[in-house]
């Protein structure tokens, strides 16, 4: 009967362990090159005020060299069935140096290996073709320690995403990316977004 109890007490947390839920918040950082629009305006409005063009170049130079970028914190509610996740840029922009954009919010459903986007449109969720794609990943060296939790990097073979995944928590605790077999929670990630011109950093800034 002890042993039966036993038993009974093992799989019921295993279970409940199976079936925490998570919430989740990531610092991402977008950044972009800095369009020819916005450079040849600066440029003009510098040399309007009278400065030469040689110090017009300079400072332009140096606008180029920092781009664009956009602050989101990436809010996510993990469970076993499903994972929400809120992408917002309504945060403290805590380096006043950088060119800052603002980004609407973004919704998404992490549900089964797969990324659904919410279409405010059509008021629906939709597929992510992004962040959907099938990918291949190996395993390589970079290893970080995130939010105590030791993380082995995986990098895919196209060279366009690099994820970081700690074994020791569930795969549902996931900031929106499609990783196929891996097993493990993701807790950062970079990602070079050839058709958008833009580069991805995120990483876990707090977890309960």
């Amino acid at each position: 009967m002890r042993l039966l109890v036993l038993l009974l007490f093992s799989a019921f947390s295993l279970i409940a362990a199976g079936q925490r839920k998570y919430h989740c918040e990531y610092k991402e950082t977008v950044s972009f090159p800095m369009p020819d629009s916005i450079s040849k305006s600066v440029r003009k409005q510098i040399e309007d005020q009278g400065f030469s063009s040689k110090i017009a170049d300079q400072l332009v130079q140096q606008m180029n060299l920092q781009g664009l970028s956009a602050d989101y914190v990436r809010i996510v509610e993990a469970r076993a069935d499903s994972t929400f996740i809120l992408a917002t840029n309504k945060v403290d922009q805590e380096e006043e140096s950088d060119i800052k954009i603002n980004m609407p919010d973004a919704k998404y459903l992490y549900k089964k290996g797969k990324v659904y986007v919410f279409d405010t449109l059509k008021r629906q969720w939709v597929i992510s073709v992004m962040w959907s794609g099938s990918k291949t990943f190996n395993a390589n060296d970079d290893k970080r320690l995130i939010m105590g939790h030791s993380c082995t990097c995986y990098a895919s073979t196209d060279s366009t995403l690099k994820i970081w995944v700690a074994k020791d928590l569930p795969g549902y605790v996931n900031p929106g990316l499609s990783i196929r077999q891996i097993k493990g929670a993701v807790l950062g990630y970079e990602l070079n977004n050839r058709d958008k011109n833009n580069t991805i950093k995120s990483e876990m800034t707090k977890i309960e």
